[in-house]
């Protein structure tokens, strides 16, 4: 349990970087000020919430699997939202390009 705590706490450095470089480095990161703004909002919101939940007080094998259902669901869900960036990402590339 704490191994999976300490791991994956790790992986949401990553995500709200890898945002933040991929906001920076864009084309136009001024034009993109509001999408920019709001990525970092939530892959920092996903990485607080990743830090502040802790396996603290757990007594049986029932809140330990109800922890550790809720720990990778907060996994899952800043994937989804990372794949989200990048397919919208992706998508006003190929816009751009077209024109």
């Amino acid at each position: 349990m704490d191994d999976t705590r300490i791991r994956t706490r790790l992986g949401g450095f990553f995500y709200a970087l890898a945002w933040l470089l991929t906001w920076v480095f864009s084309a136009a990161p001024g034009s993109l000020m509001v999408s920019g703004v709001l990525g970092c909002t939530v892959f920092v919101v996903l990485l607080a919430a990743r830090l502040l939940h802790r396996p603290d007080g757990l007594d049986s094998p029932e809140q330990l699997q109800c922890w550790l259902d809720r720990h990778w669901g907060l996994i899952l869900l800043t994937s989804l939202c990372w794949g989200q960036a990048h397919a919208l990402g992706y998508t006003a590339t190929l816009t751009v390009t077209r024109k």
